[in-house]
């Protein structure tokens, strides 16, 4: 026996059963509608709208979100990095409306767009660069790639930072052209040899010539800059001020200096030397912090000091024995004397008075002086070509230190030496003989070998000089040449 339907349903089950299954009436015309192409493999429950499973046993929004992972893995075009409309509104005419005075005119019709033909100007000059192009393909080697990589790996990278260190036993160097080969008249010896401290120029001159020639360091051809006339002020030494503003002329025939402005183009009178007695200035130097300026007296052991702003005496150091080399320490807040005596005093700047002296060992005169950047050797030369080079901390307490290292490859008198800004290598060279020019790997101690080769005619080198980051090295001769060479291990000027 069947039992029976229960009839009777009260109004909160209807509802719900309304609510839950629908009514008997919505069946029935879903039922009725046709099905659709999507719908005919699926179960009916999908036309009432209610979630089901495909063939497969995913769900309808498993495939939505499928698709979604489809396109996410599909390449999007490209878009610009910055997009300004106005500018796709700025015509040829407009802006040659606006620069009337300008003679470049860009080859388009005066009605194209202004965007436009700086597009066609630029790839008419340098090209289409890849990074312009929205539609290229990315290459697995690209910059940001490699320094991922390069920052997951540690194996070797102490072997690849020593590359850029200076090697020891030979220097690649290369012969350009020298930087007196654009000036008209040469001096008969370059004595005042010096780079700019701030731009890619040299001042160059010397050998008793009334003037100076600024040069453009490019390496290929030296173009003339300007030629300083000094009215018959002939001219030993030279040297730029620290921020570059300036130069300073020197002469063993006149007892003044000169002072080159290069901003108003004038030449001003330095009468310092006059007033302390002196016959001529032959040697100065100039303190790296740009305070002081640096003089060798007439009296034996006197040093005078004067303001490198105002050019206006400021103290006397006096000392025994006649002053013959300067340097100062790189931050300017000492001063180091060598004198014919073989001794070596240490000057403070902020009490001006002596506050240590040591004998330069094996040294009957001193005849030069270089503090390395760094401030940790001191290099000593002297009359007979010995050069010595001492630990800055040990030279400055002891009375007679002992050098970590002595060069005697110069057999007469060394009367220049020059440290590079990394105090990797120094120059060490003798005017009185020719191709007296010995370059010095700093840390290992040693002489590069193949410098100056069999071909290198360096005559008898008066003057010498490093840039700004050791790219070039030029060397003044008793021939009026100022000689000029890349080191090829420093990418830089």
């Amino acid at each position: 026996m069947e039992t029976p339907i229960k009839a009777d349903k009260d109004a909160d089950e209807q509802k719900l059963e309304s609510l839950v299954f629908g009514l008997e009436t919505d069946l029935v015309s879903q039922l009725q509608r046709p099905a659709s192409p999507v719908s005919e493999d699926l179960s009916e429950t999908e036309a009432d709208g209610l979630l089901c499973l495909d063939r497969r046993g995913h769900t309808a929004s498993d495939d939505e979100d499928g698709e979604e992972e489809e396109s996410e893995e599909k390449p999007m075009a490209r878009q610009p990095a910055w997009v300004d409309d106005d500018d796709e509104q700025v015509t040829v005419a407009q802006v040659e409306a606006t620069f009337a005075q300008d003679q470049r005119r860009a080859a388009v019709a005066p009605a194209g767009r202004y965007r436009a033909a700086l597009e066609q100007r630029f790839t008419s000059v340098v090209g289409a660069p890849q990074w312009a192009q929205l539609d290229r393909k990315r290459r697995r080697d690209s910059d940001d790639e490699e320094d991922s990589e390069l920052l997951t790996k540690t194996g070797r990278l102490l072997s690849t930072a020593r590359s850029a260190r200076l090697a020891k036993g030979t220097v690649l160097t290369k012969t350009c052209a020298p930087l007196t080969a654009a000036v008209q008249r040469r001096p008969r010896t370059v004595t005042a040899l010096e780079f700019h401290p701030g731009s890619q120029v040299a001042l160059v001159g010397g050998g008793g010539r009334p003037a100076l020639a600024l040069v453009q360091v490019d390496g290929v051809d030296n173009p003339l800059i300007q030629e300083v006339p000094l009215d018959g002020f002939r001219v030993q030494c030279a040297h730029f001020t620290r921020d570059g503003g300036q130069l300073m002329a020197g002469s063993e025939h006149a007892a003044h200096l000169l002072c080159y402005d290069m901003m108003a183009g004038r030449v001003l009178r330095v009468e310092a030397g006059r007033r302390l007695g002196l016959r001529g200035v032959p040697q100065f130097t100039m303190s790296p912090d740009g305070r002081w300026l640096a003089v060798p007296g007439a009296r034996a052991g006197a040093v005078h000091l004067l303001s490198a702003r105002t050019h206006e005496w400021v103290d006397t150091l006096q000392a025994s024995g006649r002053v013959t080399a300067l340097a100062f320490t790189p931050d300017g807040t000492r001063l180091f004397t060598h004198t014919d005596e073989g001794r070596v005093y240490e000057w403070d700047m902020s009490t001006r008075a002596c506050c240590h002296r040591f004998d330069d060992e094996g040294c009957l005169s001193g005849t030069s002086l270089a503090c390395a950047p760094n401030g940790r050797l001191l290099a000593c030369g002297s009359s007979s070509g010995i050069v010595n080079v001492y630990e800055m901390a040990t030279a400055r307490r002891a009375s007679h230190p002992r050098p970590v290292k002595v060069f005697d490859q110069l057999t007469t008198t060394c009367d220049q030496l020059r440290f590079n800004v990394t105090a990797e290598l120094l120059v060490m060279a003798s005017s009185q003989k020719e191709h007296a020019v010995k370059l010095v790997h700093v840390p290992s101690m040693t002489v590069f070998s193949n410098f100056p080769g069999w071909s290198t005619a360096v005559q008898e080198p008066h003057s010498l000089d490093l840039s700004l980051s050791s790219g070039y090295l030029t060397v003044g001769n008793n021939k009026g040449r100022a000689l000029l060479y890349r080191l090829q291990h420093y990418d830089s000027y």
